[in-house]
């Protein structure tokens, strides 16, 4: 059935509620919620994190379910520098993004729940989930695949490069040996960090296990598995890709040498995960009790085979929809928070120095995307006040293909599907502008990640 955990009783309606009512339910498996680190979207984490786990625990406390069963993580340990056990939960540690803080905040509130009311809570904390099928095909792949999606993105614009014999990258040191690609790809990172990853087989083989043994008031079950060192993980994933030349280093590295447009763009991409790269919790050995069956070899490289039927797609924009999966971009928040902090777009705005106006674009969806945002001779941020010069008015899905380089804004201005407010004469020309911009867009890709 369809619901919404924002909403009381998960959005469900009325007349389902009342069959639900009548319905024998032994136990609810709570695994749906948001797994972004991007401090832009605390707000929407904490909504579906936390208070949609209220709203799905209310729910089953009032269909009299007696079992409810949570995916949590280990990472409600944060920063803690304590060996972290599964009976621990607030050491007084910190958190480095609004994804762990709010998991922590629903173990919270359900460790006081589950003391209080006749519902039995278990709650299940992995460490890094891999493996499995279709994860990796959807841009909200996390942790360890931001790495291999961002080196992939950088090796198929390199390669592309050198197929057309242009060779822009040839000043970072990028080129085409007998046995891998050479790119040249500093990274500040501990080498010796050890970081711990658990198979979704394991996970939901434990849970499954769960729902068929009889439950405490509360539990928490540890899901960990085998740990790996940074220095194992850059191996497979090098191998896995065909490329050579990326090292750990220090952050001082780059106070010697600045990074290269290359370096930038990693850095850029990954940013939500760096604190990761020199940072771990330290679990338990005696909880790591389910570490059989990880081959991080075969793991990234059936995350490459998806990865390179992506870049294999003949269709206008498909190196576009590439870099836009590696950015984790799945909606109009995502697009223009990245815009504004200088992640994309360079290159369009090094078109238009002459431009000087706000507009408004409302994008309907859930939820609305509605700022204003001013375009100031090559530079862009947002702006307060509602005050603009011209707008737009679209729905998500038609932003989404537009972004994609499967809908032309022209076309669909002219289509009636844009709605256009204000000064339509601006409107237009900016139309126009952002049209030409994307009839190249896997060509002005390249040229962006190339500083040009």
């Amino acid at each position: 059935m369809e619901g919404d955990l924002a909403r009381p009783d998960c959005g469900i309606d009325p007349e389902t509620l009342e069959k639900l009512a009548t319905t024998a339910i032994s136990a609810v498996i709570h695994c749906a919620g948001m797994t972004r680190f991007d401090t832009h979207l605390a707000e929407e984490i904490y909504l579906h994190n936390l208070q949609g786990t209220r709203h799905v625990y209310a729910l089953a406390r009032d269909l009299g379910i007696q079992d409810f069963h949570y995916m949590s993580t280990a990472y409600v340990a944060g920063d803690s520098r304590r060996v972290f056990r599964h009976t621990d939960l607030d050491v007084g540690q910190g958190f480095h993004n609004p994804y762990e803080a709010s998991k922590f905040e629903v173990e919270k509130y359900l460790h006081d729940a589950g003391l209080t009311d006749a519902v039995r809570v278990a709650v299940y904390r992995p460490g890094i989930v891999v493996g499995g099928y279709p994860l990796g095909e959807n841009n909200v792949v996390s942790t360890v695949y931001t790495f291999l999606k961002a080196s992939h993105f950088i090796r198929e614009c390199c390669r592309r490069d050198l197929e057309r014999g242009r060779g822009i990258f040839g000043r970072c040191g990028v080129r085409q040996d007998s046995d891998a690609m050479l790119i040249p790809l500093r990274i500040a990172a501990d080498p010796g960090l050890r970081v711990n990853l658990i198979l979704i087989d394991s996970v939901v083989d434990r849970i499954m296990q769960g729902l068929v043994t009889a439950m405490e008031k509360y539990t928490v079950v540890p899901l960990l598995g085998n740990d790996f060192s940074l220095v194992e993980l850059h191996d497979a994933f090098c191998h896995a890709l065909g490329i050579k030349g990326v090292r750990f280093v220090d952050n001082s590295d780059f106070e010697q040498a600045k990074r290269t447009i290359i370096e930038e763009n990693f850095f850029r991409a990954t940013l939500s995960y760096q604190p990761y790269l020199f940072a771990a919790p330290v679990f338990a050995d005696e909880e790591k009790s389910m570490g059989t069956g990880i081959n991080i070899e075969k793991i990234a490289v059936d995350f490459c085979e998806l990865l390179e039927a992506r870049a294999a797609e003949k269709q206008r924009g498909a190196l576009n929809r590439l870099a836009l999966h590696t950015l984790g971009i799945t909606g109009p928040q995502d697009y223009f928070h990245r815009f504004v902090n200088g992640q994309l777009g360079e290159g369009f705005l090094k078109r238009i120095p002459y431009v000087d106006t706000k507009i408004r674009f409302l994008i309907r969806g859930e939820p609305d995307f509605d700022q204003v945002i001013h375009f100031d001779r090559g530079s862009i941020r947002y702006v307060k006040e509602m005050k603009f010069d011209c707008s737009y008015e679209l729905n998500q899905p038609l932003f989404n293909d537009i972004v994609n380089g499967r809908t032309d804004l022209k076309h669909a201005f002219f289509d009636g599907m844009v709605r256009i407010g204000g000064d339509r004469e601006t409107a237009l020309k900016f139309g126009f502008l952002f049209s030409d911009y994307f009839q190249d867009i896997d060509e002005r890709i390249i040229e962006e990640l190339a500083g040009q």
